[in-house]
């Protein structure tokens, strides 16, 4: 067989196979999923508008809100990080990781009582989490 012909078969029929991918309706999940990737491979801007459209589709997925609280941090935007990291403890009072990045978000701002208040959160829905107790020790600095 002709390798030209076999490559660009194999184009089209990977093409063919983006277009029906692409056109078909993606869940919150995978819009999630896909958000994961980006941030990933630290494509932010994408990553957010991935957790954007995995919003639209499920306002109430907890996860989705923490981690575009993140990217949005790294694009230095800290007050919609904070709405989004305030988001996810609503949805999800145990969400570690969401404490502890509003805690930073608190302990950056200069507030150490509101940031030592969220490690200590943490702390007791994990109470070895490595992370909070590190924060909770720049606290006593």
């Amino acid at each position: 067989m002709n390798f030209k012909k076999v490559f660009c078969s194999a184009l089209v029929m990977g093409a063919c196979m983006s277009c029906a991918i692409g056109s078909a309706e993606l869940t919150s999940f995978q819009y999630f999923e896909r958000g994961v990737l980006s941030q990933a491979n630290a494509n932010v801007s994408e990553a957010i508008e991935n957790y954007n459209k995995a919003l639209e589709l499920d306002a109430n997925y907890a996860p989705s809100y923490y981690n575009r609280g993140v990217c949005l941090t790294t694009l230095g935007e800290s007050e919609k990080a904070l709405a989004d990291f305030n988001k996810a403890i609503e949805l999800n009072e145990k969400y570690v990781s969401a404490y502890n990045s509003r805690g930073e978000y608190y302990l950056a701002k200069g507030d150490k009582e509101k940031a030592l208040a969220d490690f200590n959160k943490a702390l007791t829905y994990a109470p070895t989490n490595k992370e909070a107790l590190a924060l909770k020790a720049k606290c006593a600095q």
